[in-house]
């Protein structure tokens, strides 16, 4: 019987279980004096195959792959069979020792822990099942390897195609844009050519009625004045009294026109001619009717005119008086000083002015700046409306007046430019001052 303190593992071995303990400290002890009575107990049931049968074993053909995990697996499971029997043994063992604690059965422990580690370690089938196994995981990391390089090389080609395909997608759409550009072109083209050919049409038709009705006035006018024609006073004078009419017809035709009411210059000069010639081609009531009616389109297209241009006056005054700086003068004219300039102009000096004059609706009817004159004259000949905006001003400023039709050119306008009841804007700039002693000489 051992001692009561080999009965305990030592610290080391403690998670060891003591009858394993047992069997590696004594296994070897007991071997020499127990190897031929160990000889001699070992069954003879087994035996050692030779080196052509474990050859032939080796190179035997393995069987398929899941006969082969079956075998396996049925194998690991006697094997866990055999371990949980052996550790029930173990542990009946244990209890046995401790309760009784007789002298362990060497040997057997010793075939015990034999048969452990054999059912513990691995057959050569399962060593060649898992040699096997890790040839598939390797063959299968090495396919998957190169699918995922052919899948990433395919997902590249992919986008290039994509990206050519956008490419070409897009240059398809620039190219019908284009093309729908160029037939709009196009298109509008052909609307502008008949246009210009009904114009071109229009104008040819127009040339062949005005030669037509300057040959017929060639054939009914007096002959054509040359120079030596004018050399006689009493010549100079007719010919300056026809040539005066004849502006004062083209200034109203011009007015007219401006009103929406057109007239033929070829029909005006054959009435002429005809009235100088005393071949008329109208009756006395045919004409006095004729005369009226246009008189009356006349008076009505003014009157269009005339109430237009009021309320567009109106309009342009009321946006300018919402600027701070625009004040009513005392003789009600609207005015704006953009600069005041350095020096006070005595009422007795004469100036220099630059004038720009145009209407509401920004048409010019005179701009001296742009043409570079200047007027000069004392400030007491200038007309009430600028003596009084250059009395505002001081040397070298500049002022915006709004003037209306009451203090400019009333219900009649200034024909051809400027229509009845204008408002009318005035840029006034005061270029220079002359005192009386140093007045600019007129030429």
């Amino acid at each position: 019987m051992l001692p009561a303190a080999s009965s305990a593992p030592s610290k080391g071995n403690a998670d060891i279980p003591a009858l394993l303990q047992f069997a590696e400290q004594y296994s070897e002890k007991s071997y020499a004096a127990e190897k031929a009575p160990a000889a001699r107990d070992r069954p003879r049931t087994e035996k050692r195959p030779t080196q052509a049968a474990e050859k032939g074993k080796l190179y035997k053909k393995p069987a398929p792959q899941r006969e082969t995990w079956r075998i396996k697996d049925k194998e690991i499971q006697q094997q866990r069979t055999e371990i949980a029997q052996l550790k029930l043994q173990i542990t009946r063992l244990q209890q046995n020792a401790v309760t009784a604690m007789v002298t362990p059965d060497w040997a057997a422990l010793s075939q015990l822990a034999q048969s452990l580690r054999q059912a513990l370690g691995m057959t050569q089938t399962e060593r060649q099942a898992k040699a096997n196994l890790l040839q598939i995981q390797q063959r299968w990391d090495q396919d998957r390897a190169v699918l995922q390089q052919q899948l990433s090389k395919a997902k590249a080609e992919n986008q290039i195609l994509s990206a050519a395909a956008n490419e070409q997608k897009n240059l398809l759409l620039e190219a019908e844009k284009r093309e729908a550009a160029q037939r709009e072109q196009q298109a509008e083209l052909r609307s502008q050519r008949q246009l210009m050919q009904a114009e071109l049409d229009d104008a040819v038709k127009k040339l062949a009625d005005t030669r037509a009705d300057m040959a017929s006035l060639q054939a009914r006018s007096p002959r054509l004045v040359t120079a030596d024609a004018l050399k006689g006073a009493q010549q100079r004078e007719d010919y300056a009294a026809g040539v005066s009419l004849g502006e004062e017809i083209l200034q109203m035709q011009e007015e007219r026109q401006r009103w929406g009411v057109k007239s033929e210059k070829g029909m005006l000069l054959a009435g002429i001619a005809d009235a100088f010639a005393g071949k008329r081609m109208l009756s006395d009531d045919e004409l006095n009717n004729t005369l009226a009616a246009a008189e009356e389109k006349v008076v009505s297209a003014r009157e269009k005119i005339s109430v237009a241009q009021r309320q567009k006056g109106a309009a342009y005054l009321g946006e300018f008086k919402k600027d701070k700086r625009v004040h009513q003068a005392s003789s009600g004219f609207w005015y704006r000083i953009d600069y005041a300039g350095d020096a006070q102009v005595p009422a007795t000096a004469s100036v220099d002015v630059v004038v720009k004059e145009t209407l509401v609706d920004g048409t010019v009817v005179q701009d001296m700046e742009a043409t570079g004159a200047t007027l000069s004259q004392p400030v007491a000949d200038f007309p009430p409306l600028f003596k009084e905006a250059i009395s505002l001003l001081k040397n070298h400023g500049t002022m915006t007046l709004v003037v209306p039709p009451e203090q400019a050119y009333g219900e009649k306008g200034y024909p051809p430019k400027v229509p009845p009841n204008a408002t009318m804007i005035y840029t006034l700039r005061i270029a220079e001052v002359y005192p009386t002693a140093q007045a600019k000489t007129q030429p």
